[in-house]
């Protein structure tokens, strides 16, 4: 995947939060296979989430009831990408904000059972990076810092 050269994209929860399921087809119990569009990255309910690049809010709320409970979704038409990050307890943004890279856009949740958890078994953020098409696109091939 092409990124724009010099590109760098902060890692939303910080480089210290580490990938638990990674991009692509995964297994979802028995012989069930998924194509997972994002990253799952483990981290403790109420976890900061920051803006990876300058964007815009194009959504910011719960979705339920499909599973991505607590949403937002950001536009960084500068750099030809958007991101998605489910799961969210809270959400400090709302559609319409510019944002810029590294502020706070909310925090993470995904504690089964918890309000805006959506589909999840534990708490995690999940994240996703498309291009302007909406194709999704693995974050650790985009990201220097995330793994």
């Amino acid at each position: 995947v092409d990124i724009p050269p010099g590109l760098e994209l902060m890692h939303p929860l910080g480089p210290k939060y580490k990938i638990s399921s990674g991009f692509g087809m995964r297994n979802i119990g028995g012989s069930a296979t998924k194509n997972h569009k994002g990253v799952d990255i483990t981290a403790p309910v109420g976890t900061a989430i920051y803006a990876p690049q300058d964007g815009v809010v194009m959504f910011a709320g719960d979705t339920t009831p499909n599973g991505c409970g607590g949403f937002v979704k950001l536009n960084h038409t500068g750099v030809g990408l958007m991101t998605k990050f489910w799961h969210l307890t809270e959400w400090v943004v709302k559609k319409g904000d510019e944002v810029k890279k590294g502020q706070l856009i909310g925090y993470t949740g995904g504690q089964k059972g918890a309000k805006y958890a959506g589909n999840s078994t534990g708490p995690h953020l999940h994240y996703e990076v498309l291009n302007t098409g909406g194709l999704a696109m693995n974050p650790t091939k985009v990201h220097s810092n995330m793994a």
